[in-house]
């Protein structure tokens, strides 16, 4: 018989409102529980039970169990006073074992019993089998009726084997009896592993640990030639595991993968229920190709409907796929053992019952609470994903609040993570008593979505709850559907609650293109009252709204500030007071003297600053001291105060890296909360403005802001990636009144001086297909205007199309332009006998009468009659570039775009060209530089699935072998690349340490567009060694 022993986790954290019960345990019986600090075991913090009556009374929690393994329980006991010296009486350890329907099954059993007054003593409950029928157990530290004291600390439960084959608690010495045979020796697998996939599959020693057989899967592209199914994937499953309903599990999986040529992303390892029928999967989703030996933990909850579990590993890719693939690619991924284990809460640290790294670890003191707050009562939402969530790098996890007025302050959790998705975005209601937040499947991979009646926006009171409870999990209430950053709002004549929200993701766009609603709720409840409604139409505003309804903010994205009719629950938009290009994390003010004023962020996530109506307002909270970079700033409840998430690396993704602070506004002072923090949120009761408050009133009448000089009302304009586009319908009127950009797709981006550039990618506008065909169709005539850069590639440069139909196209075509455009039914194709190159060209083309005239640089080149008629044109989107984006098609950039429904005279187009190419003219040129490089070391660069950007670049170390064109002296440089665009990974993200380029070079400085993207910087500071940046072509990773 085998005997394989492990601690099995109990619990650690803290938890209940005022700090009164650590997580996960709950007081049973009467008596006085109490969880109290510095009395424990070298002054940790233990549970206590005083003075029980009628029945056995303590602390209890609830543990899955198998019925081929015995469970043993200790814990170290301190007794004072403790009356009833008999048998049987005192304090001890229960455990008792229940079936599926909660039935106790047989007697508890207990330890041994300790009374009177004795120093910590080791009190352990022996090893006991699991009677038949039982899912689940509960262990109670308590005593039996009487007077006295009764501390408990550094509790333990240990979990033997008794026999069977149980793959769910088994490590690397099992992993060969998927295949059988031997595992010392390299076997090729079985036939029916290898069946329609690419895969080579055998178990070998060297894919084990610690001189133990694993499993070895190699993944060749070469052999993609002989699948025939739609997607290939290898699959390795376990026998079925059985798993209680309602309990949460880990899944553990040691692999070693290591990629050659460009190799694919594993798909895999996964954990799923009831296969079948296409039950729950569960993934980690990141994987590190690096060659080394890394542990991929899965955390689940059980779903309800009592499935046995399914552990599987799988990497596939389909044939799809393997066509744009050029070359050979090779990947190996190695198994070196697999565990599943039962997850009873979460683990303990140092044995006793203090805070773990599964949750803030709270630093702020009584005194400093005092300092702030006074005798206000105060709590602080912190939304942290620890280690045990489903993604340790991404968003999933659970919010904590802290009781700030508790001695000492201390979590407890009040919404654990969606399975499988993200917990998102937690406010805290008026008066303290509720919290909203979002439950969301887009921040996730793809590979653990959220199951469909998870997504939404949600409603929770402020309590305690616990990890892993379903009927804790069921204490909340959807309000929406599909909503995004929520908010709350009382109506300041009526006291109506609503929860203000937004339609659309958050993204790095600069249009705030969605709707902005109100859902009333119940007053004083989680309840919605009748159904939302739209505050603003087309414009989604994610920011809040003052409490006195007047203004209302939005970033991340766009910048933009608007005014309000003050009362107005519906249509309420007055005016937009101004809006510019995006900036990050904005937050309304709560202080009712400056209601126009709100939080935001640079694109550097390096400083908080405030703007209102008169423009900046200063002095800005900046950042807390002896920090780099800060996230998520929000305004609290009370004006005087605001929380971020200050860090010391620009990363969004992990929130190891991050602290909780509050600023206060009256005293210009950073008070710390906690070491590792997400977003958060505070209340303060009988929130006010503070008189020392650094702001300026509004005043009742407001004066609209100076607009700047009137532009040509141009069909359609857009000068450069700097500049918000422009539209408008044929009778002048503006179709767009804040900034706005197209949408990107593949790799379209913008240059150093902010010219559009396209990589194979395109940017598209759907919004003005209708003005732009009403106007050309009525008028008869059109006009086009670019400055235009070739860098190859056939294709359209600019359309009117879908993917289906097309209206008007320039096109690039063997290094010239050709002109399409539909007449009737009919399209028709012209070459207009101009040359493309790598320096910019002005072009101009108008169509009126029948006659086409060309012009390059200002001058004319072509006039020739055409059949032209648009009356049958139907309204399709404005695009640049080609959609959907394709290997081969146009790349070059543009620059100076205008679409008009009127031509323009020789004099004018000659002015546009002398006036552009003038721009072009003044630039500064930097020297170009090509070198010969290879990798020394990456930073850290999470899956697009973690980041909350659609485009981020990283920096990256290396040595410089060789200077190809242009001067270098150095022996390293430091390079900034694309590493992701389009929410998709780019080939500069897979470089391994040791790989050889030859890169096209600027320095960094010299590109202010990068400002506002996202960067991974995870080196060592080195002011020493130079930046520079990649501007050579964007390769997607195939």
């Amino acid at each position: 018989m085998r005997l394989i022993t492990f601690i099995a986790l109990l619990v650690v954290s803290i938890a209940l409102l005022r700090a009164e019960n650590p997580v996960g345990w709950t007081p049973v019986g009467t008596a006085r529980h109490a969880w109290e600090h510095g009395i424990g075991i070298d002054g940790s913090a233990c549970v206590v039970v005083k003075d029980a009556h009628e029945a056995f009374a303590g602390w209890l929690q609830r543990f899955p169990v198998r019925g081929d393994c015995a469970y043993a329980l200790a814990a170290e006991v301190k007794t004072e006073g403790l009356a009833s010296p008999e048998r049987g009486r005192g304090a001890a350890i229960r455990l008792t074992f229940f079936n599926r329907s909660g039935q106790a099954l047989g007697q508890s059993v207990f330890s041994e019993y300790l009374s009177g007054t004795q120093l910590w003593r080791a009190l352990r409950l022996p090893a006991t089998t699991v009677p038949t029928g039982a899912v689940y157990a509960e262990v109670t530290l308590g005593m039996t009726p009487g007077r006295g004291t009764a501390c408990f600390d550094n509790a333990r439960l240990e979990v033997k084997q008794v026999g069977g084959e149980i793959q769910s608690l088994i490590a690397a010495p099992g992993i060969g009896k998927w295949l059988g045979g031997d595992p010392r020796a390299e076997v090729p697998a079985l036939p029916q592993f290898l069946r329609q996939n690419a895969w080579r599959l055998f178990k070998t020693p060297k894919a084990g640990t610690d001189g133990v057989g694993g499993i070895r899967l190699e993944y060749d592209s070469d052999r993609l030639r002989d699948v025939t199914v739609a997607w290939a994937n290898t699959g390795l499953s376990s026998a079925p595991a059985p798993v209680v309903e309602g309990f949460a599990y880990e899944a553990t999986w040691r692999l070693r993968i290591r990629r050659t040529v460009e190799g694919i992303d594993p798909h895999g390892p996964y954990y799923h229920f009831d296969t079948n029928s296409g039950g729950a999967t569960f993934r980690p989703s990141v994987y590190r190709p690096d060659d080394q030996w890394h542990d991929y933990t899965v955390r689940f909850e059980v779903p309800r409907g009592g499935m046995d579990a399914l552990a599987s590993l799988g990497i596939g890719s389909g044939p799809g796929k393997s066509e744009q693939r050029t070359g050979r690619s090779i990947t190996t991924l190695d198994v070196g053992g697999y565990t599943l284990l039962p997850v009873v809460e979460i683990q303990l640290k140092g044995g006793d019952f203090e805070a773990s790294a599964d949750r803030p670890e709270i630093v702020i003191t009584p005194k400093q609470v005092k300092e702030l707050f006074g005798d206000r009562p105060a709590r602080m939402l912190i939304h942290y994903p620890g280690a045990s969530c489903p993604s340790k790098t991404g968003k999933a996890g659970p919010i904590f609040c802290v009781d700030l007025q508790a001695d000492p302050p201390q979590p407890y959790m009040v919404v654990e993570h969606a399975v499988g998705g993200l917990v998102a975005d937690p406010f805290l209601s008026p008066d303290g008593t509720r919290v909203v937040f979002g439950s969301y499947p887009y921040a996730t991979d793809g590979t653990m979505p959220t199951p469909p009646l998870e997504q939404g926006l949600y409603v929770a009171t402020v309590k305690p709850r616990q990890a892993g409870s379903a009927a804790h999990r069921a204490e909340r209430t959807r309000i929406a559907e599909k909503g995004f950053d929520p908010r709350w709002w009382a109506h300041p004549a009526t006291g109506d609650e609503y929860i203000l929200y937004v339609d659309t993701v958050m993204s790095t766009s600069d249009d705030i293109a969605g709707t902005t609603y109100l859902q009333k709720l119940k007053r004083g409840t989680c309840q919605p009252e009748g159904a939302p409604r739209v505050l603003i139409k087309g414009y989604a505003f994610r920011g809040g709204r003052s409490p006195d309804g007047r203004f209302i903010c939005t970033t991340l994205p766009g910048y933009t500030l608007a005014e309000l009719k003050p009362h107005a629950v519906e249509d309420a938009l007055a005016r937009i007071v101004f809006s510019e290009q995006r900036v990050c994390n904005g937050s309304i003010s709560t202080d009712p003297r400056c209601p126009d004023h709100f939080l935001w962020i640079n694109h550097q996530h390096t400083t908080i600053s405030i703007r209102g109506l008169e423009g900046d307002i200063t002095p800005r909270p900046g950042n807390a001291p002896g920090y780099s970079f800060v996230q998520w700033c929000e305004w609290a409840t009370d004006g005087d105060f605001l929380t971020a998430s200050p860090t010391h690396r620009n990363d969004d993704a992990n929130p190891v890296l991050h602290d909780a602070w509050i600023y206060q506004f009256s005293t210009r002072r950073w008070v710390q909360v906690s070491r590792r923090a997400y977003t958060t949120h505070l209340w303060v009761d009988g929130a006010s403005a503070t008189p020392g408050t650094p702001t300026t009133p509004v005043t009742t009448a407001t004066t609209t802001p100076t607009p700047p000089a009137a532009a040509p009302a141009y069909l359609f304009a857009w000068r450069n990636g700097n500049a918000s586009l422009r539209a408008h319908a044929a009778d002048g009127k503006p179709l767009f009144t804040t900034f706005a950009h197209p949408t990107r797709h593949g790799a379209a981006l913008f240059d150093r001086h902010y010219a559009l550039r396209l990589d194979e990618g395109a940017f598209s506008e759907p919004r003005v297909a209708q003005a732009l065909t009403e106007a050309i169709r009525a008028s008869g005539q059109l006009a086009l205007v670019a400055l235009i850069a070739n860098q190859g590639g056939t294709g359209p440069i600019f359309s009117l199309a879908s993917e289906r139909d097309s209206n008007f196209a320039l096109i690039a075509k063997a290094g010239s332009l050709s002109l399409r455009w539909k007449h009737g039914a009919q399209l028709t194709e012209l070459p207009l006998g101009i040359r493309l190159t790598a320096q910019p060209l002005h072009l101009a083309i108008t169509i009126r009468d029948g006659a086409l005239r060309v012009y390059q640089n200002g001058k004319p080149v072509l006039n020739q009659p055409i059949a032209w008629d648009p009356a049958r044109w139907t309204p399709l989107p404005l695009v640049l570039g080609q959609l959907p984006p394709a290997p081969g098609t146009w790349r070059g950039t543009l620059e100076g775009i205008i679409l008009h429904h009127q031509t323009f005279s020789e004099a004018v187009i000659a002015a546009m060209a002398t006036e552009n190419l003038a721009v072009i003219a003044r630039r500064i040129q930097t020297a170009p530089l090509r070198v010969k490089v290879r990798l020394i070391q990456q930073s850290d660069i999470p899956a697009p699935a973690e980041t909350v950007y659609p485009r981020s670049y990283a920096i990256a170390a290396y040595d410089v072998l060789e200077v190809l064109e242009g001067r270098f002296t150095g022996k390293t440089i430091r390079i900034g690349r694309w590493t992701e665009m389009d929410n998709t990974r780019l080939g500069a993200a897979l470089a391994r340490k040791g790989d050889v380029e030859t890169l096209q070079i600027e320095p960094l400085d010299a590109h202010p567009e990068l400002e506002k993207e996202e960067v991974f910087d995870t080196l060592e500071i080195d002011p020493d060694t130079p930046v520079y940046f990649d501007i050579g072509p964007l390769r997607f990773a195939r």
